[in-house]
């Protein structure tokens, strides 16, 4: 399978500010977007601690964009891009990680943040795509 749909990747750190990680999905833009908004609870790692974050939607633009604020002033935009019909590359760009204190800007940037995430929404999506046994 394509390294682009098994692994979000390193992700790119911009300066103190900006995170981006991004993830190819083998699924339409729509079902994408479902899985990522309602299916959030089945998907999402329980060990993760971004999972316990209190964040507000601001912006709500079905199988194209979310985002969210996240004390104090952090914003997550987080994008679905068509590459296919059953390809969709999601877009997670975490701003102002310069608003979070050192400890919090680490667990964002670091294994347990934002690629535990990606990784457990992409294997979620390769389930939904997987054969029948």
């Amino acid at each position: 399978m394509d390294a682009a749909v098994d692994d979000p990747g390193p992700g790119r750190l911009t300066a103190t500010d900006l995170l981006r990680v991004e993830v190819s999905v083998p699924l339409g833009i729509e079902a994408s977007f479902a899985l990522f908004t309602d299916g959030l609870a089945d998907w999402w790692p329980a060990s993760s601690p971004l999972r316990e974050v209190e964040a507000t939607v601001t912006l709500w633009e079905p199988q194209a964009h979310i985002r969210v604020t996240w004390a104090p002033g952090a914003t997550i935009d987080v994008r679905f891009a068509e590459v296919d019909d059953d390809l969709t590359t999601v877009i997670v760009e975490h701003r102002h990680l310069d608003a979070h204190d050192p400890a919090t800007r680490a667990l964002i940037t670091g294994d347990d943040g934002w690629w535990s995430v990606l990784r457990a929404f992409a294997a979620a999506a390769r389930a939904r795509t997987a054969p029948a046994s």
